[in-house]
């Protein structure tokens, strides 16, 4: 006999880590929008398909993913090692957005059949043209720096560093910074900024997977966070894109502010589309939304 879920809900919680809330609502609401009956909670509950966004030991206590049934969408589209399959046993089932990540999961002992192929759910606004630029300045170029946030790895964060060097970069391009919501005072997801940036300064942020789906080129500012990255996290693809030279890479300030204009006269390398091909799918960017909630709907069916 089979037995319909309920429902399925959204585990956010609050207040902690409150920074991530509005992250983790860019990543529901093209969700939600295909789903009719779906909730935002701050448990899971046992006649539930419940959605989980954080994988560490105090939050799977918390908010208690033993019930109904538990599902892994991360709040970021990065690669940190924190979406390894040693932190992604206890849930029953894993979203990815890629066959790069579900070959890695399956090798890393995680059945296929317990991973959801959904690509990344946050970008369907701009995909869809939902989202239009907000600064236009004719023919100057906009450079945006988006890095990750210095709590947990500092050394594989350029934040607060960097900011001390953007001075140094000529005036013909303009500068904008979009600190992650761990800094900033709106705690506001990345978006509109990234839609109105020509080029994308970054280091082991979601920005830099985000950047490179939405086809802009990425520069590295390689001596502050290269070796903390292979040092932190060094089989992960971040590493991987340090250790391959995927994108524009820098090893001095000066060659950062070359890679830029090349960055500009050249966009994205084809070293970089071919990595986010494999990583986040064409066929999948401005519909995760979509198969995120079929896939989703699918799981409120189960065996009693």
């Amino acid at each position: 006999m089979k037995q319909m879920k309920s429902k399925v809900n959204f585990v956010i919680r609050g207040p902690h880590p409150s920074f991530y809330t509005n992250i983790m609502r860019s990543i529901v609401d093209p969700i939600r929008s295909h789903l009719a009956d779906s909730t935002i909670s701050e448990e899971a509950t046992e006649d539930a398909v419940n959605v989980h966004f954080f994988h560490e030991k105090e939050y799977q206590f918390l908010a208690k993913i033993e019930r109904g049934t538990s599902v892994f969408l991360s709040h970021g589209i990065a690669a940190k090692n924190w979406r390894d399959a040693q932190h992604m046993r206890p849930f029953d089932y894993v979203c990815v957005p890629g066959p790069m990540w579900k070959q890695k999961l399956m090798s890393g002992g995680i059945s296929e059949e317990r991973l959801l192929v959904v690509g990344f759910p946050k970008l369907d606004p701009i995909f869809q043209g939902m989202l239009i630029k907000t600064i236009t300045n004719g023919q100057q170029k906009i450079v945006l720096y988006a890095p990750t946030h210095a709590k947990a790895f500092p050394e594989c964060s350029s934040y607060p560093l960097f900011m001390d060097l953007i001075d140094g970069i000529p005036k013909d391009v303009v500068v904008i910074s979009s600190p992650h919501p761990v800094h900033k005072s709106n705690q506001m997801p990345t978006l509109i900024e990234l839609l109105n940036a020509d080029v994308i300064i970054s280091d082991s942020s979601s920005i830099i997977f985000e950047a490179w789906a939405l086809n802009k080129p990425v520069v590295f500012p390689d001596w502050l966070v290269k070796a903390g990255i292979l040092k932190n996290w060094p089989d992960s693809f971040t590493a991987d894109i340090y250790r391959q030279n995927i994108g524009y890479h820098a090893n001095t300030f000066k060659k950062f502010v070359e890679s830029i204009y090349l960055a500009l006269e050249h966009g994205i390398d084809q070293k970089a589309v071919a990595f986010i091909d494999e990583y986040f799918p064409r066929c999948l960017r401005g519909r995760s939304g979509k198969i995120c909630s079929d896939k989703l709907q699918e799981l409120r069916i189960a065996k009693k």
